[in-house]
């Protein structure tokens, strides 16, 4: 994979050129990396110049992340947008991928972890930290939640609704087909099969989905 060029936005100096120092470490995987203190900065950076993948903070000043991510994706469909933050409540998620952010990861990742992250994001995949899925799986008030489920839901066999409340906790089809004891492949035509049901236009769209109706507690 080539060296990519990433950008910070955080208005916590401290820790947006802590984060600088760490990823200047990896001179192998990273091109450039610019620092941006809030949300207009890095549209201001993103018109002009040529940027891989965004680590965004979700509370700062003048505009938050999420706003941020809206404004960006008005402009810039294909930049893969990581929100980095101390907060993983529901709210915040759900809103941050309705917005178009490509992962949602918590800033007590290890550093390690954080750039394995952003290669996974950049080749495409979609990234929720595993604590904030945890929480949601062991919160009575989200499991007991009341939702209007989509009724296309309703078309899914049991093994579609597995598959497709493993995809919103993160997992690959590799991933899942170890854990179901399936092929890749059969995997690949359920997922097929799902988006068709459910008319999602691609994985992120369906992960969206599991996580917003708790699929999960549909199992």
């Amino acid at each position: 994979m080539r060296k990519l060029n990433l950008l910070i936005v955080d208005d916590q100096n401290l820790f947006a050129k802590s984060l600088k120092i760490v990823f200047d470490a990896y001179p192998d995987d990273f091109e450039s990396i610019i620092v941006a203190e809030n949300g207009y900065k890095a549209i201001d950076i993103l018109k002009e110049a040529s940027v891989d993948v965004v680590l965004m903070d979700v509370w700062m000043p003048e505009i938050d992340g999420i706003k941020a991510v809206s404004m960006i994706r008005d402009f810039n469909k294909t930049t893969k947008i990581i929100m980095l933050s101390t907060y993983g409540y529901d709210k915040y998620v759900r809103s941050a991928l309705k917005t178009g952010a490509d992962a949602y990861l918590l800033k007590d990742i290890s550093p390690d972890e954080l750039i394995s992250s952003i290669k996974r994001v950049f080749k495409g995949q979609k990234i929720i930290s595993r604590e904030i899925l945890e929480h949601q799986e062991g919160n009575p008030d989200t499991k007991n939640q009341k939702l209007d489920y989509p009724k296309a839901l309703d078309t899914l066999v049991q093994r579609e609704k597995e598959i497709l409340a493993l995809i919103g906790k993160g997992y690959s089809n590799e991933e899942i087909a170890d854990k179901l004891c399936l092929s890749e492949h059969t995997v690949r035509n359920y997922v097929s099969s799902i988006n068709s049901k459910l008319e999602t236009r691609n994985r992120f769209e369906a992960m969206r989905l599991a996580i917003e109706y708790n699929i999960g507690s549909l199992l």
